[in-house]
């Protein structure tokens, strides 16, 4: 007995020596971008195949653009048909690969944590440089920038260039920074409680008791008075008790203890929104955890888990193809003890684990990676994908180099990590996304001398490793991807590509294309050795536009890979019954095949071909040029950015391409006066130099629209005459300085793109007063006009303390009145449940209070939170066709005006955001009225 005492008082002993010492790991706070893998593909037909062979005459060019391969339809292998290859143009069509989401698919994961604020200076090229497969964006859900800015920009730039894309959601950390509860809040209420009680019932019974009187009756006989006796009945009142049995209800007080739950619904609701209403690849959940407290809630662990369940049933509901993984805490055995977060059981809903392995945090080393690695690999069933601290430590945030960047990569991927996540973006070494992987050098002409002593062989070739680099096929065909992309794009092969840690160069990287090819073809999925392999000397190409079936292209891969294996060096060209294919095509044309193995599992039946010299042309003597979507989607990241920072940014990326400033300017007032006149062509860029000495003399005011494409007008002609953007531009209100005009065409152009219409004006203030705007929200004009959608009314009590607090809450550090309507928008979105009734029943207080309404009283909340912050707002009434429930519906919603335009605010819907309904249809609804005041 005394024992087992001991025992117990040991192990209390150790569990309270072992919880202060627990160290908290900074949980990430950036979002990760999923692998969009999008092939164009062209339909291939029946090619007769001969015997080819290969001269050493190689170009470094890339295949077509255009080249698109359509579903199977022929036979697989063809023996001697004609070459019938029909025009292509009307069958060629986009594949778009959606790879489901499962656990193979993330086996060589290099990813990086991207927060809001970082979006706007990725840069492309490094990402591509270093081999980047997944990114983690921050969608922040309270704060700004907000998803749909971040979204819309991330999506836009890494478009086609097969990094895949993962929308970063922070869990259990409300808009204040607090934690929440994954088992729901607690609520306490004491009610009265009926219950039953059987009690005994007397009653007394009356009754009359009867009785006979009697009494002398005198009578006079023969003069003699004589009696008899005579009687009569009379009575008196009795009683008597009887008893009965009788059942009665009375009460009693209780307190009843329930959860609310509404958070943990709410943000479900906001994730499903993200996965149906944004081309990402997948959601990556943070502060899916407890800080340190799990063992304080009975079931928390269970909470986790089935959260993470129904994130991931809801996902799937909406697509399979979209993956769910997490950023959990490293330590290992008590991980689920402290953070709720257990691996085994999580496994069975995520993709992939990011276990957060940062050593700094842990003041541990280098080799606490490998072995907190193996730990967690051991115990889940889905890859591991270490996460990685870049730099010191949360308390010393000083970055590491790129050499012990690798270290630390390293020792998690040869303890069975599936890739890595770094975190993050902004504060990585530069050097690791140009760093060059020196690859071992396997010549064909080294010598091995060896010479026997006492039966022992020495080899004095030194030089020649027993082990080379090695790359898998997933590998190849993640690699393929961006380098089909890559052509597509800048109409030239890369330098390189980057495969793991290793710069592939591209003779390098067509023998492992070719080589991928044929182990395909054969059912071989061993990895293919990295060979030193020298450039093509002299490429050249005597072609024509046709296509290659199946087997002459493999056979084609096996002449190639034949010729770099005895030559050392990559062919001029190869031969085919096209023609000479160069050795630039022949690189796009094995990347098109193994990108679209990767998309389809299964080789094409043929390929698309035509001259390499058709393509590199497109560009010889073309300028490059921007679309009038392209421009609109820098548009809104521009405004965002000056909104945020008070300046402007030094450039905007438009697809490939960084476009300066001046350069943008013009682009904005073209694609302004092109919006005017209905004209939709692409936009050429132009060298333009900045402003040389940018001033302003102009009062606070309103541009109308004539006046503002007046003004494009005028900024276009002199920078295409002078090639210089101008230093101001001449208004109404004075001299509009050159930062000025940037951002007032960048926020017509946004306006355009979200509205589909030019705004009517433009309120303009001098630059000045924006730039030394530090936190404070800049101050637009309201017309006298509109002064009447300030006023307080009977369900839009703006003058209420709640309405006046919460408003002031919302809007906190809101940099532009645009930003304090979506700021209230999305509040009120993302708060209330909606509730089916007709017409008003609460107004704004009690619509806040009960967090509960219908359109009118949603309405109600968001004008009169509008209001009481600073922004005119008004209600619409309108007969509206709902697309979910496919029925005609009376519906209000809100205005709000900000920027000098007025935006839609439906919060009825996840789906809606300011300025964009998604749950009915804009193009058949009809107007029933505009109200200051609604008046039912």
């Amino acid at each position: 007995m005394n024992q087992q005492l001991l025992l117990v008082m040991l192990l209390l002993l150790g569990v309270g020596m072992l919880a202060p010492n627990i160290i908290y790991a900074t949980p990430n706070q950036s979002a990760t971008e999923n692998f969009a893998n999008t092939t164009n593909v062209s339909e291939i037909t029946e090619n007769n195949t001969n015997t080819y062979t290969i001269q050493n005459t190689t170009t470094s060019v890339v295949n077509d653009s255009d080249t698109n391969q359509k579903l199977n339809h022929t036979s697989e292998t063809i023996n001697s048909t004609q070459n019938s290859s029909s025009d292509n143009s009307n069958r060629t069509e986009t594949i778009q690969n959606n790879t489901a989401a499962a656990s193979d698919g993330f086996q060589n994961v290099h990813a990086l944590w991207i927060s809001a604020d970082e979006v706007s200076a990725v840069n492309l090229n490094e990402l591509l440089n270093a081999g980047i497969t997944d990114i983690f964006v921050k969608t922040n859900r309270f704060s700004s920038p907000n998803y749909n800015t971040v979204l819309t920009a991330i999506l836009s730039k890494l478009n086609g260039t097969g990094i895949r894309v993962h929308a970063w959601v922070s869990c259990f950390i409300d808009e204040n920074g607090k934690w929440v509860d994954p088992l729901g809040k607690t609520i306490k209420t004491t009610v009265k409680v009926p219950y039953t009680k059987t009690v005994k019932v007397a009653t007394k019974n009356w009754y009359k008791s009867w009785y006979k009187v009697w009494y002398k009756s005198w009578y006079k006989y023969r003069g003699v008075w004589r009696y008899s006796w005579k009687s009569y009945w009379n009575y008196q009142w009795k009683y008597y008790w009887s008893y009965s049995y009788k059942t009665t209800t009375e009460y009693t007080t209780k307190t009843i203890t329930t959860t609310d739950t509404s958070f943990n619904d709410a943000l479900v609701n906001y994730i499903a929104s993200l996965a149906k209403n944004y081309d990402i690849d997948g959601i990556h959940l943070d502060y899916v955890r407890y800080p340190g407290t799990a063992y304080k809630h009975s079931g928390g662990t269970d909470a986790i888990t089935n959260f993470v369940k129904k994130v991931d049933e809801t996902l799937y509901s909406i697509s399979p193809k979209i993956s769910i993984s997490a950023s959990l805490m490293p330590e290992c055995s008590v991980n689920g003890y402290y953070y709720g977060q257990d691996y085994a059981e999580l496994s069975k809903y995520l993709d992939f684990l990011v276990p957060m392995i940062y050593k700094g945090n842990y003041n541990k080393n280098t080799a606490w990676i490998g072995t907190t690695t193996k730990w967690i690999v051991e115990h889940s069933n889905k890859p591991v994908v270490a996460g990685l601290q870049i730099y010191e430590s949360d308390s010393n945030v000083v970055k590491l180099p790129t050499s012990e960047i690798n270290q630390d990569i390293q020792s998690a991927i040869s303890n069975g990590a599936s890739g890595y996540a770094l975190f993050r973006y902004g504060l990585i070494d530069k050097a690791f996304f140009h760093q060059t992987t020196t690859t071992p050098s396997t010549t064909n002409t080294t010598s091995n001398t060896a010479t026997t002593t006492n039966g022992t062989s020495t080899n004095n070739n030194s030089s020649t490793s027993n082990s080379q680099p090695t790359c898998t096929i997933a590998e190849i065909i993640g690699a393929a991807g961006r380098v089909k992309s890559y052509v597509e794009t800048n109409k030239i092969l890369p330098n390189y590509v980057q495969i793991g840690s290793l710069q592939v160069s591209m003779p390098q990287f067509l023998r492992l294309l070719a080589t991928c090819v044929l182990q395909v073809k054969d059912g071989v999925s061993t990895p293919i050795v990295l060979k030193s392999i020298s450039k093509a000397p002299e490429p050249c190409e005597a072609m024509t536009n046709g296509n290659l079936d199946k087997s002459e292209y493999l056979d084609l891969a096996g002449r190639v890979k034949s010729y770099m294996d005895v030559n050392g060096a990559a062919p001029n060209y190869g031969s085919t019954t096209l023609g000479k294919i160069r050795y630039e095509s022949l690189v796009y044309l094995f990347s098109r095949v193994v990108a679209f193995y990767g998309n389809e599992k299964y080789l094409p039946n043929y390929a698309v071909m035509k001259p390499w010299n058709s393509i590199a042309s497109t560009t010889s003597n073309s300028q490059p040029t921007c679309t009038i979507a392209d421009i609109i989607g820098a548009a809104g990241r521009v405004k965002s950015y000056v909104e945020t920072n008070k300046v402007l940014p030094n450039y905007v990326q438009i697809g490939s391409l960084q476009v300066s400033m001046p350069q943008f300017l013009r682009l904005l007032a073209t694609c302004v006066l092109q919006v005017k006149d209905g004209v939709s062509t692409p936009i050429v860029l132009k060298s333009i130099s900045k402003a040389p000495e940018p001033c302003e003399a102009m009062t606070n005011g309103n541009l109308d629209k004539s006046e503002y494409l007046d003004l494009a007008g005028r900024v276009k002609s002199y920078m295409d005459v002078n090639g210089a953007a101008p230093n101001y531009g001449s208004t109404t209100l004075g001299k509009i300085r050159y930062e000025s005009l940037v951002y007032l065409f960048s926020r017509v152009v946004a306006f355009y793109g979200n509205e589909k219409y030019l705004p009517n004006y433009a309120v303009m203030k001098p630059w000045s007063s924006i730039s030394s705007g530090g936190t404070s929200t800049p101050t637009e004009t309201i017309p006298s006009s509109l002064q009447i959608y300030l006023q307080t009314t009977a369900n839009c009590q703006v003058n209420n303390p709640n309405i006046i607090a919460l408003a002031q809450n919302i809007t906190s550090g809101a940099t532009s009145s645009y930003d304090k309507a979506t700021r209230i928008f999305n509040w009120v979105r993302d708060n209330l449940e909606y509730s089916f009734y007709y017409n008003t029943e609460k107004g704004a207080v009690q619509t806040l209070s009960s967090r509960s309404g219908n359109c009118c009283d949603h309405s109600h909340l968001i004008v009169a939170l509008s209001r009481a912050a600073g922004l005119p707002a008004r209600y619409v009434h309108g007969n509206c066709y709902f697309t979910t429930s496919k029925t005609w519906y009376g519906h209000v919603w809100a205005e709000i005006y900000a920027n000098g335009i007025w935006y839609t605010a439906d919060g009825t819907s996840y789906r809606n955001s300011l300025g964009s309904v998604k749950n009915w249809d804009t193009s058949t609804w009809t107007k029933k009225g505009t109200y200051t005041e609604l008046p039912f």
